[in-house]
């Protein structure tokens, strides 16, 4: 008798982007992008670019420093280009798969005019 392995469905994470601080013409955005129940928080600043709208992404890493207080370590960085299908990012996801959190975060974020 031959038995045969039952595939699995691979579950798509649950995203979500919100945005802490709002982008301001002299400052950055601040977002947090929550993948299942993990939260990374992201500075977003405006950067020039000859078509579509670029940004500049910054991870923030809370560190504790020896005194006990916390301290914000830019963890990575990246820079996007959102521009419909021929968006891309620097990040080792879209490098791997031609899409990431970070592209699809901010695509929302744009199309309800949040930065």
């Amino acid at each position: 008798m031959t038995t045969t392995a039952k595939t699995r469905k691979s579950r798509k994470p649950e995203r979500r982007i919100r945005v802490l601080h709002p982008l301001s013409d002299s400052g950055a955005a601040v977002v947090a992008i929550t993948v299942d129940n993990k939260e990374e928080v992201y500075a977003v600043r405006r950067i020039a670019a000859d078509f579509g709208a670029a940004y500049h992404v910054i991870k923030g890493e809370l560190v504790e420093e020896p005194d006990e207080s916390l301290r914000l370590h830019d963890a990575a960085h990246y820079d996007l280009c959102l521009n419909g299908e021929q968006s891309t990012c620097e990040c080792k996801g879209f490098l791997r798969w031609h899409h990431c959190k970070h592209v699809s975060g901010l695509t929302a974020l744009r199309q309800r005019n949040l930065i």
